[in-house]
């Protein structure tokens, strides 16, 4: 059965609401948090529907934003220079990276009101299910002993 995600858009919250399409997966990036509008539409999106992106190299989360201060990433960002200055390993300021998807992860728990860790858990899930990555060593499998 095929799947289809959708990237944050207004209105996805009514979709997923009224018509309950079976596979239908929305993702949530740095653009799904602006206008604040969007917020209660991130925090109705069911976990079981939910996929995490940073969009980059947009969608840029600024660290000094009101919802990165109130919903702080669990995981430190690399320091940044600015792109005419480019240092190997070092974030380009004020360019989205692909580490930051932490800021996410963490700005979703928050307005849906729940750890980082369940948020990160179910995209996580969704997302091998739907791209089709099981394996025996998946991030789900870690940590458990097989008997």
């Amino acid at each position: 059965m095929a799947s289809l995600r959708l990237g944050h858009r207004p209105g996805i919250d009514r979709l997923l609401n009224q018509f309950h399409p079976p596979n239908l997966h929305v993702s949530v990036n740095g653009f799904s948090f602006a206008p604040k509008e969007h917020l209660d539409m991130v925090a109705a999106i069911p976990l079981d529907r939910l996929q995490l992106e940073t969009d980059a190299p947009w969608g840029y989360i600024n660290p000094n934003g009101d919802l990165a201060k109130k919903y702080p990433s669990p995981v430190p960002l690399p320091p940044s220079k600015k792109k005419d200055k480019f240092e190997l390993g070092l974030m380009v300021k004020e360019r989205n990276e692909s580490c930051a998807i932490g800021q996410v992860a963490s700005i979703v728990a928050g307005l849906k009101g729940i750890t980082v860790e369940e948020v990160v858990e179910a995209a996580w899930r969704h997302s091998t299910e739907m791209f089709n990555l099981h394996s025996s060593n998946t991030q789900a499998d870690a940590g458990q002993s097989k008997s």
